[in-house]
């Protein structure tokens, strides 16, 4: 549970973290710069996605390569993992890829168009309807906190400009 957007090249999430019903954090990190010049989100089991992404992380291809050279990193995911990582990355062509792992198919690899937004978890609904209405990143994950009882806590902003585009 958690709610990430991204629009015009922000990626922002909340920090909330839960066991059931118990709040056990509110500045829980769930994106930042990975190694391998992305930017990695993670939703759902925390310790499991944050697994995931670290193995992510560590078999992405350091170089830019479009969407191709991706699928060799779905050997890394096991169906008993439980979550969903994000990956943004810059395309050799200007834009941003996005790549989405879930644990069940392939990465579902999507070329970002400037002026689309996307968002993911729980609040995924009600950000998706923030951004149409004007909101940014930020401000869509902070409207989610309010009517989402998965979404809360602190929110983290990363631009994709710090990722390094070789």
């Amino acid at each position: 549970m958690t709610t990430i957007a991204f629009k015009d090249g922000i990626i922002a999430a909340d920090g909330l973290a839960c066991i059931g019903d118990t709040i056990v954090s509110r500045t829980e990190e769930k994106v930042w710069v990975g190694g391998r010049n992305i930017i990695l989100a993670i939703t759902g089991c925390l310790a499991a996605s944050r697994e995931m992404a670290l193995r992510i992380d560590e078999s992405m291809p350091k170089e830019e390569g479009g969407c191709m050279g991706y699928q060799n990193i779905c050997n890394v995911w096991t169906s008993e993992m439980s979550g969903r990582v994000i990956a943004l990355r810059h395309n050799p062509d200007g834009g941003i890829i996005i790549l989405e792992f879930d644990g069940i198919q392939y990465p579902a690899i999507t070329e970002c168009e400037p002026d689309q937004f996307y968002a993911w978890g729980s609040g995924m609904g009600i950000a998706l309807g923030a951004m149409d209405a004007g909101a940014s990143a930020r401000r869509a994950v902070s409207i989610a906190s309010k009517y989402d009882t998965g979404t809360g806590g602190k929110i983290i902003c990363i631009d994709t400009s710090m990722i390094k585009v070789k």
